[in-house]
Parts: C-alpha cells; sequence; structure tokens
C-alpha cells in the first residue's frame, strides 16, 4: 500500500505540473482547472499514506485527522476553481494594468479627445476590448472609423494576450455648459 500510495502521489504530481504549465502557456482555464484537480488528487493520496503509515504504526486515530486536513485542502483547491470560474462566467474585467496601457495607448492620437468608456474581459483564453471613443462631432463617419481602424492596430502590437474582440466605437464629443 506504501509504495502504491507513492507512485500516485508522484504521479498526479508530474500531471499537475505538466497540465499547469501547459495551461498557463496556453491560457486555458480548463487545462488549469484539470491541473488543480490533479493536485487535489496529490492532497488525497498523501493524506491516506499518513493514514497508513499511522495504522502501521498503531494510531488508528490519526486516520479521520488525516481525512479532516486533506478535506481542507481539497476544500480551499474547490474554492478557488470556483471562484476564477464565476469570474469567468461574470465577464469579470482583467487587471487595471491592461486598462492603463490601452488608455495611454489611446491618448498617443491625437483625435481622441478622450475615452468615453473602456471595458475589458477574459473570455476563455481570449481578452475582448470594448471601447469608445469622443471624437470630433464634425468628422465624417468614415474618418471616425478610420480613426477606430488604426487604434485597432495599435493596440494589438501593444497587448501581450490573445485578442479576440476588438470593439472601437467613435462617438461624437459634445461640450457640456
Amino acid at each position: 500500500a506504501l509504495i502504491g500510495e507513492c507512485i500516485c502521489i508522484m504521479g498526479n504530481e508530474l500531471m499537475f505540473r505538466h497540465s499547469y504549465c501547459c495551461g498557463t502557456r496556453f491560457n486555458s482555464p480548463a487545462m488549469i482547472a484539470n491541473a488543480w484537480e490533479n493536485r487535489a488528487d496529490v492532497y488525497s493520496s498523501i493524506g491516506a499514506l499518513f493514514g497508513v503509515i499511522c495504522a502501521q504504526l498503531g494510531f488508528l486515530v490519526m486516520d479521520p485527522i488525516g481525512a479532516i486536513i486533506v478535506a481542507i485542502f481539497i476544500g480551499k483547491s474547490a474554492y478557488e476553481m470556483f471562484h476564477t470560474a464565476w469570474n469567468g462566467i461574470l465577464e469579470r474585467s482583467v487587471d487595471n494594468s491592461i486598462e492603463k496601457r490601452i488608455r495611454k495607448e489611446v491618448t498617443k492620437h491625437t483625435e481622441i479627445i478622450n475615452v468615453a468608456s473602456l471595458r475589458t474581459r477574459e473570455l476563455g483564453p481570449y481578452l475582448a476590448i470594448d471601447l469608445r471613443l469622443s471624437v470630433s462631432p464634425d468628422i465624417t463617419l468614415s474618418e471616425g472609423f478610420e480613426i477606430s481602424s488604426r487604434i485597432k492596430d495599435s493596440l494589438l502590437k501593444i497587448i501581450d494576450k490573445k485578442v479576440g474582440i476588438i470593439n472601437v466605437i467613435p462617438t461624437g464629443y459634445y461640450e457640456k455648459g
């Protein structure tokens, strides 16, 4: 039983490391979740190993204590996976550093008056950007979409993630007052 548990622990840990590395490389939430499932198997196997060793030494009470500790580790992993998946379902914004870089890049274009709205979110391994830019109301529609096309191209050059969708919509800017 001890040899079997040790082989199981090593095998699951190797699968965790490989799956997590690939999931991170390809920005795949499904692969990362599968990796954490392998890590939960490692925790279970460590608890079973602990129980077998304690039983061999005559400490039978340690088996349920080990099971409780393993359950806590598995619960923590499950919570983290659930939290990540929930944020994906709700299309939460990505970190602020990407939005700051987008705003900085947009302000380099002189024809942009300001960023009317910016929303970024992750859609699986991809990044979606919805951007509304205030431009002069005196330009033509084709000029507005030419500006948005140039901004899309410049954003694709500075963002290091896979970009699935970029919506850049020029909107007229009117002074309030």
